[in-house]
C-alpha cells in the first residue's frame, strides 16, 4: 500500500505539471505528501487509497479522451475504470462523474450546439460499450473467472435474516461473479438502511446531507483550504480563460462530494478521499499563480509602498507553507485523528468519530503507557477487537456496564476510548474526573467516592 501510495503521490505530480507547469506540479506533491489525512490512510490495507488512485487517473485519461478521440486513451479509460470498479463499489459514482466532464467540455469548450448534442451522446455509445465490456472482463478475471452461478452465495445467512437478492431471484440465474454482485447490492442496502452517523454530539441514522463538507473544513489542513479557495478566486476572476485542465480538476471533485452528501454512509473522511488529488492539484495551480504573480510585481514595483506589498505576500506564502509543514509533523504519528484548528486534535472526539478519530491505531501506545505505570490488568472499555488488545499483550479488566464500574474498588484506574465515551449509554463516565490520555483516543479516569 505504501508503494501504491507513493504511486499516487508522484501521478499527481505528473498530472499538475501537464496541465499547470512545473512549479504548479512541486507545490501539489508537497501538498500531497504532508496532507495528513492522505498519510494517514497511505500505509493501511484498504480501499479508500486504490479508489481515489483509480478515480483520479481514469477521469484525467477520460479528459485526454474527450480531446484527442484517440482510441488509445479510450482503452487506458476502460482499464482506469475497471481497476476503479475492482477497487471499490462507490466508484460506481465514475459514471455520472465522467458524464458530467463530457457534457461540460462539449458545452464550455467545444461550445456545441443542442443539436449537436444528441449526435455527441450517440458518439459515445460503442466507447461506453466497450468500457463496460473491458469493466467486465477485468471483474471476471479478478474473481477467478467462475463459469456458473455461485447459488451458496445466495442463501440466507439465517433463517431470521434475509440476506442479500433474495427479493431479486431472477437476477441470480446470470449474476456473474456472484461475490461481486453481492457487494453491490449489500452497499445498496446499506444506502437504504442507513447506517448510524455521529457529528458534534448528535447521532442520527442516515446522517446529515452537510457531514461531508463539515468533515472536510475541519479535518483538512487550513492551509490547503485557503490555498484552495484561493485558486477558485483567481479562476472565477479568469473565468473567460476556462481550459480543459480546469474541467477535469474541478468537475470530479464537485461531483463524488455531491454524490456522497446525497448518501447515507456518513461514516469517515476517507469516503471522500477522491476529493482530495483535485483539490490538491488546484491548490498546487493556485500557488504557483500567486508566486508568478509576486515575481511580476518584484520586477514592476517602484515606489517603496509596492516593494512592501510584494514582500508582504512573500511572508504571507511562506507563513502558510510552513503553518502546512509544522501541522503534520507535529502531529505524527498520530496523523488519523488530526483535526485543524477549528476544532483542535484535542477536542477532535468531540467532532467526529469511527475513521475519523479511532480505529484502534492507539494500541500499541496503550501498551506502552501500561508498561510505563506498572499495570498489569487494566480496567478497560475497549470498542473494538479484543483479540487486538491481546496481540500487544494487554490482558484487560473489561467493563461492560455502569454496574461493573461500580463494582471496582475506589480509587482503581479505568480506560475507555473515544468510541464509546461518547455513546449515550457511557453518558456516565463523561462525567468522572479525567486523569490522563493515551494518545487521542484513550481517556483515562479514576473512580473516586
Amino acid at each position: 500500500m505504501i508503494g501504491l501510495y507513493l504511486l499516487f503521490a508522484f501521478s499527481v505530480f505528473i498530472v499538475t505539471r501537464k496541465y499547470f507547469g512545473k512549479t504548479a506540479s512541486l507545490f501539489a506533491l508537497l501538498l500531497f505528501i504532508l496532507e495528513p489525512n492522505m498519510a494517514a490512510h497511505g500505509h493501511l490495507v484498504n480501499t479508500d487509497i486504490p479508489i481515489a488512485f483509480f478515480l483520479f487517473l481514469t477521469c484525467v485519461s477520460w479528459l485526454e479522451y474527450l480531446k484527442s478521440r484517440r482510441k488509445f486513451w479510450l482503452s487506458i479509460t476502460a482499464f482506469l475504470f475497471a481497476f476503479s470498479q475492482y477497487a471499490k463499489f462507490s466508484a460506481v459514482a465514475l459514471i455520472p462523474i465522467m458524464g458530467g466532464m463530457a457534457l461540460v467540455y462539449w458545452f464550455v469548450i467545444e461550445r456545441i450546439s443542442l443539436k449537436k448534442l444528441v449526435l455527441r451522446l450517440l458518439s459515445v455509445i460503442l466507447p461506453g460499450l466497450f468500457i463496460l465490456a473491458v469493466t467486465f472482463a477485468v471483474i471476471w478475471i479478478g474473481y477467478g473467472m467462475p463459469f456458473s452461478v455461485s447459488h451458496s452465495v445466495y442463501d440466507p445467512a439465517n433463517t431470521d435474516l434475509p440476506y442479500w437478492m433474495n427479493e431479486g431471484r431472477f437476477f441470480q440465474a446470470f449474476a456473474v461473479p456472484a461475490q461481486f454482485w453481492k457487494g453491490y447490492w449489500l452497499l445498496t442496502r446499506d444506502i437504504f438502511l442507513k447506517r448510524e452517523a455521529y457529528l458534534f454530539g448528535m447521532f442520527k441514522k442516515g446522517g446529515w446531507w452537510y457531514y461531508f463538507p463539515v468533515a472536510f473544513l475541519i479535518k483538512t489542513p487550513l492551509p490547503l483550504i485557503f490555498t484552495f479557495l484561493g485558486g477558485l478566486a483567481v479562476s472565477l476572476a479568469r473565468r473567460r480563460q476556462v481550459t480543459p485542465a480546469m474541467i477535469a480538476v474541478l468537475i470530479p471533485p464537485l461531483g463524488f462530494m455531491a454524490i456522497s452528501m446525497a448518501g447515507t454512509m456518513d461514516i469517515g473522511l476517507r469516503h471522500i478521499f477522491p476529493v482530495y488529488p483535485f483539490v490538491i492539484i488546484w491548490a498546487g495551480y493556485s500557488a504557483a499563480f500567486f508566486l508568478r504573480f509576486l515575481r511580476q510585481q518584484q520586477r514592476i514595483a517602484k515606489t517603496a509602498r509596492q516593494k512592501s506589498f510584494v514582500w508582504f505576500g512573500a511572508l504571507a506564502c511562506a507563513a502558510l507553507m510552513i503553518w502546512y509543514l509544522g501541522g503534520t509533523i507535529s502531529h505524527y504519528p498520530r496523523l488519523l485523528s488530526y483535526f485543524n484548528e477549528t476544532v483542535g486534535t484535542t477536542n477532535g472526539w468531540k467532532a467526529l468519530n469511527d475513521s475519523n478519530l479511532d480505529w484502534g491505531q492507539n494500541a500499541g501506545e496503550f501498551r506502552d503507557y501500561l508498561t510505563a505505570k506498572g499495570i498489569s490488568q487494566p480496567n478497560c472499555t475497549y470498542f473494538w477487537s479484543h483479540e487486538q488488545l491481546k496481540y500487544y499483550g494487554i490482558r484487560c479488566n473489561f467493563i461492560n456496564s455502569y454496574a461493573d464500574f461500580q463494582s471496582l474498588r475506589e480509587g482503581s484506574l479505568y480506560f475507555i476510548d473515544a468510541m464509546d465515551l461518547k455513546s449515550p449509554e457511557w453518558e456516565w463516565a463523561r462525567t468522572l474526573p479525567l486523569v490522563d490520555r493515551v494518545g487521542d483516543t484513550i481517556f483515562v479516569f479514576r473512580k473516586d467516592s
